[in-house]
């Protein structure tokens, strides 16, 4: 039987690039589970289908307040799966989805949700908000756009639309968002702080004056607002105001870098120059500490890169250098032990690991890979322990619960086996490894109907993948539908020609089906592939 044997190391991070600085930041605000509403009386389709699919998004919606992220998603699932045109299970799922960091799922049932309501503006505004999180600026304009469009008195479509245009370099077109958010909401105080920045931009300055005047008014707490006016006004003369703007944006925030040197600037200008120079220096340390950070991460970043094309020598070079500029950089530990296991010395990976999660306890793809390899170095206790811990920290990330699963059946523990694959399936329906051990596990408890149906799905994900067939076909084979069975084995060999197990598991099929020459034929060349495999 072929399953995935390895206990998965999670992907290689990845170091994100934020937009350039200045530019406004889209407002994510908390979106709210859409209510479980009934379908309309003129929609086809079994009533009880319905009704049942409305309760379980009820049921969906109890789960993810509690936190219950996975058993929400698969509430969600059954509902869509009962009735695929109920728009508010999709709409959740998306929800539910975003929320545990599957982005791009997310994106596809939002999609559906705002096909099936199109006159939706909080769908759209949603969807524009995961595009623009995305980092798709054009799917972004649109979605937010047309939110707009549906509803002119939504703030924070107008807004989003802004900042969204203002990040495409359309500050003109971006200040006309902002001035509709305005005029929607006028004491919405983000909304005349981009406005300000962006008119400041454009050169018109009174206005921009007093946009950020008004600003600062409604968000006095907010040390970027102060510190923008402050720039405005210092380059209108207004140097006293200025001057107490600066003051209190540092005192709202001590580490606001452009207040401080701004500060020890005008500082310089009133002729105080022990004082600035004083203030310059914290300032210059800083700047020096993020050139040294912005390297580290630069080396860090290569060397994630070597070990996903499993280089491990270019790897360990590179964090060596990334070390000498940041020696508590968890990642770059955690990077280590991945090169350290790439090279076979699973003592140093298991070291390197072990200082990453001693640097950031809850850092879940740490704590699975040093869960690997203590299974390897034969603690399997240890391993369940840093599986568990690697859940606790981060329930919704599925390769924990995967992991753990596979963990579990090796011990003979099917049952719990189960339960992880279900949950991992839950987060990250297109996990094919995962899937794959699920089927396996269900047949180990003769389930094989449900193995069936495991199997079924990973071919259809994956239709490439020789051992999905090959599984598919073990199933049916059990199942006693041996014409399945043998088309599912053809049908691996024809992707993998030199499958031992393959001509082997069809020769079972053909002897079980009386062809006996046929079956003898497959049994010799999968020991001509494989001499382990003797014909039975």
């Amino acid at each position: 039987m072929r399953s995935s044997e390895n206990l998965e190391c999670p992907a290689a991070p990845r170091v994100h690039r934020v937009g350039g600085g200045g530019l406004g930041k889209i407002l994510i605000l908390t979106v709210g589970m859409a209510a479980a509403t009934a379908f309309p009386i003129a929609q086809a389709g079994p009533s009880d289908s319905r009704s049942l699919a409305v309760q379980l998004n009820r049921q969906g919606i109890a789960l993810a307040k509690k936190g219950e992220a996975a058993a929400a998603i698969e509430e969600f699932r059954k509902a869509i799966e009962l009735s695929p045109d109920y728009p508010d299970a999709s709409f959740n799922l998306g929800v539910t989805l975003q929320k545990v960091g599957q982005l791009k799922e997310a994106v596809k049932f939002f999609q559906v949700a705002a096909r099936l309501r199109p006159n939706s503006s909080l769908i759209h505004l949603t969807l524009g908000l995961a595009f623009a999180e995305n980092e798709d600026l054009a799917g972004a304009r649109t979605e937010l756009a047309y939110a707009a469009k549906l509803d002119p008195q939504d703030e924070k479509a107008h807004y989003n639309l802004g900042v969204v245009l203002e990040q495409q370099g359309k500050p003109e077109e971006a200040a006309g968002q902002f001035r509709e958010a305005i005029r929607a909401r006028p004491e919405f105080g983000q909304a005349h702080e981009r406005l300000g920045v962006v008119l400041r931009r454009l050169g018109y300055q009174d206005e921009a004056l007093s946009e950020s005047t008004t600003a600062v008014r409604l968000l006095p707490k907010d040390a970027e607002a102060h510190y923008r006016l402050a720039l405005i006004l210092r380059s209108r003369g207004s140097r006293d105001q200025a001057f107490q703007e600066l003051e209190i944006a540092i005192q709202l925030k001590p580490d606001i870098e452009q207040a401080l040197y701004n500060r020890a600037v005008m500082l310089r200008e009133k002729g105080q120059q022990e004082q600035a120079k004083k203030e310059m220096e914290p300032i210059a340390g800083l700047i020096q500490f993020r050139e040294k950070l912005a390297q580290a991460k630069s080396l860090t970043l290569s060397a994630s890169t070597h070990v996903e094309n499993h280089e491990p020598d270019a790897a360990l070079s590179d964090l060596a250098s990334a070390m000498g500029f940041w020696k508590s950089n968890p990642a770059a530990y955690y990077l280590q032990g991945l090169a350290f296991e790439q090279k076979g010395d699973l003592a140093q990976a298991r070291a390197s690991l072990e200082k990453a999660v001693e640097l950031k306890a809850d850092y879940p793809e740490a704590l699975i890979s040093l869960g690997r390899i203590l299974w390897e170095l034969g603690d399997a206790r240890g391993a369940l322990k840093e599986f568990d811990n690697a859940a606790a920290v981060a329930p919704d990330f599925p390769e924990a619960h995967y992991n753990r699963g596979l963990a579990e059946a090796r011990l003979g523990q099917i049952k719990p086996a189960i339960r992880e694959y279900r949950e991992a399936l839950a987060l990250k329906p297109d996990y094919f490894d995962a899937r794959l051990n699920f089927g396996l596990a269900l047949m180990e408890v003769q389930d094989i109907e449900s193995a069936i149906r495991q199997f079924r799905e990973a071919v259809e994900m994956y239709p490439d993948r020789s051992e999905a067939h090959t599984n598919l076909g073990l199933a049916l084979l059990q199942a006693g539908e041996t014409k399945s069975a043998e088309a599912a084995f053809r049908q691996s060999l024809r992707l993998r020609p030199n499958s031992a197990e393959a001509h082997y598991n069809l020769g079972l099929v053909l002897k079980k089906e009386g062809e006996f020459q046929a079956a003898a034929e497959e049994f010799g060349l999968a020991h001509k592939l494989d001499a382990t495999l003797t014909p039975p």
